[in-house]
C-alpha cells in the first residue's frame, strides 16, 4: 500500500535495488538529486527524503554493502551506514547476494564496488 507523507521531513534512508521504478523510470536518475553534478552511474540507489543521495553495491567478498553519497546533509552519513548494515544483513540471510541480474559477476561488479569505495 502506498503511503503519503511529508518527504521533506522524512529522515529515513532507503537503499533501492537497481531498476527500482522510483529511480529507473527517470533518465537520467541525477534529476532526483539535489546535486546536479551527482555521479550517478549504473548502480543501486540510496534515497533520503525523496531525493537521490547516493549509490550502493553489495560486496560478496566482505559480505557488506558499500556506499557513496554526495549529499552533505547533516546526520545523513550515520543514517546511510545504519541502512546499509540492515540491507547487508537482509542480503546475507535472505538472498545470499545482490546482483543486478543473473549474469552479473565479479568482473562486472568490481568497478561499481570500487566507485562506491571512492577508488
Amino acid at each position: 500500500m502506498w503511503e503519503s507523507g511529508n518527504t521533506a521531513r522524512d529522515l529515513g534512508v532507503v537503499l533501492l535495488p537497481f531498476r527500482d521504478p522510483l529511480v529507473y523510470a527517470r533518465r537520467t536518475p541525477a534529476v532526483l538529486s539535489d546535486d546536479p553534478k551527482a555521479a550517478v552511474l549504473h548502480h543501486h540507489a540510496i534515497v533520503a527524503g525523496g531525493a537521490l543521495v547516493g549509490v550502493w553495491e553489495y560486496d560478496p567478498e566482505t559480505e557488506e554493502v558499500v556506499t557513496r553519497t554526495w549529499s552533505k546533509e547533516r546526520g545523513l552519513a550515520g543514517r546511510v551506514k545504519s541502512a546499509a548494515a540492515d540491507t547487508a544483513r537482509f542480503i546475507r540471510s535472505q538472498l545470499g547476494d545482490a546482483k543486478f541480474y543473473a549474469a552479473d559477476h565479479a568482473t562486472t561488479r568490481a568497478p561499481r564496488i570500487a566507485f562506491c569505495r571512492g577508488r
